[in-house]
């Protein structure tokens, strides 16, 4: 895999937003090269709430959490009322696998799956309530 070159604007950003040394930024591999380009981080991600039972964290149908670029929580986009690692925690796989599919030219929005339930079980099984979330990615103006 050839070694995609950090423009020295792109490499100024990731040490601004990460805090990475010249050396760390030199160390990339190829892979991780390829999950830089900033177009990549003008997406999104939207977990819509389709179908809530007995939520502690307020979810109802309409609801949602929005994640920015690399899985950064957007609280002043985001409508639940409150934020819940249970809901949460199995979206982090949609994030990545959306990186996976920008840096391979391919659209986020054409996974195979795209819904996902919080981890608790619901009453039923011994939990306190179960959400399921629509996910969708939204490309945002620059």
């Amino acid at each position: 895999m050839a070694q995609l070159e950090l423009t020295p604007e792109v490499v100024k950003r990731l040490k601004k937003i990460y805090g990475y040394t010249d050396e760390q930024v030199a160390r990339f591999s190829a892979k991780q090269r390829k999950l830089i380009p900033i177009e990549h981080y003008r997406y999104r991600m939207v977990a819509e709430v389709v179908r809530a039972e007995t939520c502690a964290a307020g979810c109802a149908p309409g609801l949602k959490y929005v994640f920015g670029a690399g899985g950064v929580l957007l609280p002043k986009e985001s409508t639940v009322p409150w934020y819940c690692v249970w809901a949460m925690a199995p979206m982090l796989p949609f994030i990545q696998i959306c990186y996976d599919r920008l840096a391979s030219g391919l659209d986020p929005n054409d996974m195979a799956f795209e819904y996902v339930w919080c981890q608790d079980t619901g009453v039923e099984c011994g939990g306190f309530g179960r959400v399921l979330f629509k996910i969708r990615w939204e490309k945002v103006p620059p």
